[in-house]
């Protein structure tokens, strides 16, 4: 009897302390979150359209609740009562919101963006200012090079009825510039590539069967990934930490513009446009954290990155960058 009682008090203290803890813990009990402003705004002098994204967040893991990224349609009658601004010294550009494409918009010609000016982000809404940022627009990036393999790698090969069709072809670039004196120089570079070929496929309605032919063509980006590894984040962007005035070298990219087996091809031309941005610190320190939280997502013991943000009321990204550009052939 003595057991059986202490036994119905242990349940009944595990009960009431599992009601307890879960009270707690309950969403409920902790009332409706704050939702944060999302702020991403980027200037470069190349560009002859100033854009700046706005949208709204709540902690999602928290209260279940999910992110309003900047494509929710259902937000815009709310983000058409704010106000963006950018300035410059003494002079003001009011950027409006343009449904065609999600975010508040004006041509560049209304404040041109030059490099070594400092430009100031303000958000406002119903008359009161909400956040705000202000960036740098960097110098021109030096120079560049575009290593490519000498040789090219060729994939498959397709035969049908004696016939070859053709290979697949792809190459292998990097990027290679001399880094100027003093410390403090951030880097982003991307290509893109463009395609055109002749695809060969047989028609058997005709009578001998006949090789019939039509031209083809793609286009697509170009990751800089071949090398990359967990311990050497960013992919795509470099800094001249510890290398000041050295030559810097990118990572190496292969470009495959049609995948093994989809088309019986003959390669007829690929070009690429390749860049190489300089960009300010804030917008590496960015990405860096960004692709940081992405690497640590299967590490359950992994500590968790706060998002970097130089957003003032809000969180997100303002910075300023300088491209430069080239038209390269890849084969």
């Amino acid at each position: 009897m003595k057991n059986n009682l202490l036994a119905l008090l242990l349940l009944v203290t595990c009960h009431w302390g599992c009601k307890s803890l879960v009270q707690e813990v309950s969403p409920s009990l902790l009332g409706t979150p704050t939702a944060h402003l999302v702020v991403h705004g980027y200037l470069c002098p190349q560009d002859t359209l100033l854009s700046v994204h706005l949208g709204l967040t709540a902690p999602p893991a928290l209260f279940g609740q999910q992110a309003r990224n900047f494509s929710d349609t259902s937000l815009f009658p709310l983000l058409r009562r704010y106000r963006v601004v950018l300035r410059q010294a003494n002079r003001e550009l009011a950027l409006p919101f343009a449904d065609r494409y999600g975010c508040f918009v004006a041509p560049a010609a209304g404040l041109p963006i030059v490099a070594g000016q400092q430009y100031q982000l303000v958000v406002w809404f119903q008359q009161q200012q909400v956040a705000s940022a202000i960036c740098s627009i960097p110098a021109l990036p030096p120079d560049f090079t575009v290593q490519r393999d000498s040789v090219l790698e060729h994939g498959q090969r397709w035969q049908q009825n004696g016939l070859q069709y053709g290979e697949y072809y792809f190459s292998r670039i990097r990027l290679r510039w001399n880094d100027p004196p003093g410390p403090g120089h951030y880097y982003a570079y991307t290509a893109r590539y463009f395609y055109t070929g002749m695809a060969y496929f047989w028609n058997p309605a005709t009578s001998p069967p006949t090789r019939d032919s039509s031209q083809v063509s793609s286009y697509g980006l170009v990751d800089f990934n071949d090398d990359a590894s967990a311990a050497q984040l960013p992919t795509g962007f470099k800094s001249d930490e510890g290398a000041d005035g050295q030559l810097l070298s990118g990572r190496r990219a292969t470009v495959r513009p049609m995948p093994p087996g989809t088309y019986k091809t003959i390669q007829v031309q690929s070009r690429g446009e390749v860049s190489l941005m300089a960009i300010e610190k804030s917008l590496y320190d960015f990405n860096l954290r960004l692709l940081q939280r992405g690497g640590d997502f299967e590490n359950p013991f992994a500590e968790p990155q706060p998002a970097y943000s130089n957003i003032s009321g809000g969180v997100g990204i303002f910075a300023g960058y300088n491209r430069r550009t080239r038209q390269v052939r890849i084969y």
